[in-house]
Parts: C-alpha cells; sequence; structure tokens
C-alpha cells in the first residue's frame, strides 16, 4: 500500500529521482506543458542545499520548506507537496504550494491525500492564512 511520508534532508535523493520523472512527462506525447523547465537534473549541489537548509529551518523563518510526498512500495515517490516560505518577512503568513503527481499514478487520490495533509499542517500553524 502506497503511503503518505513527511520528507526529510536524508530523502533529498528520492525527491531528486521523483522530479526528474515528473519533468520528463511536460509535454510529453502531445500532452500540457506544466513546467518552464525541459529538461534539469534535480540532483545538484544548489537544489540539495535549498532542500536539506529549508527542512532545517522552523517553520515562519524566512525560506523555510516541508514536504510530504506518496511512497510506493519500492521506497520510490511517485507524487509530492511542498509548502514553502518567503524571504520577504511581510509575507511569512503565507506560503507558496507546489504539487505533482507522476503520471501512471494520476486520479487515484494522491494529490487529495498530499492536500489534505498541507491543509492539517496549516491548522495547525494558524498563521499561515
Amino acid at each position: 500500500m502506497l503511503k503518505t511520508v513527511a520528507l526529510t534532508p536524508a530523502d533529498f535523493n528520492r525527491w531528486a529521482e521523483h522530479m526528474n520523472r515528473q519533468i520528463a512527462e511536460s509535454g510529453r506525447d502531445r500532452r500540457p506543458f506544466f513546467s518552464p523547465m525541459e529538461a534539469i537534473e534535480f540532483a545538484s549541489i544548489e537544489r540539495r542545499a535549498r532542500f536539506e537548509n529549508g527542512l532545517a529551518k522552523p517553520v515562519f523563518d524566512p525560506t523555510w520548506l516541508r514536504m510530504w510526498a506518496i511512497e510506493g512500495p519500492d521506497a520510490c515517490l511517485i507524487a509530492h507537496l511542498d509548502l514553502s516560505g518567503s524571504n520577504i518577512p511581510t509575507e511569512q503568513h503565507r506560503a507558496t504550494l507546489g504539487i505533482g503527481v507522476e503520471e501512471a499514478f494520476h486520479r487515484q487520490g494522491y494529490g487529495r491525500k498530499l492536500m489534505l495533509q498541507a491543509i492539517e499542517f496549516a491548522q495547525h500553524n494558524h498563521t499561515i492564512t
């Protein structure tokens, strides 16, 4: 059974592999483009630093990051949701949300499950509006 997991800095490689698979689906076989980036390597040193540093920051510190994913039976990630805080002090009451589900897993409720996780997180962190 697939389960929801909160990502930690140790999950970077699994996250990068999922993101590389997902971005490869954008515009493929006449599908809509959902990313302005064509081919990008997510396992870069800069992305690792942002991933690890953001997850280590307390919520409401500038550029904080929280991520959840759907983990398959082989421990591979097939969907993700991220919430990130701004580096602008007057924007600390809100978060930017990113979400993606690999095409083979569309329409199975995984995006909804991740959205419910984000809503629960926001309810427990009352200053996110």
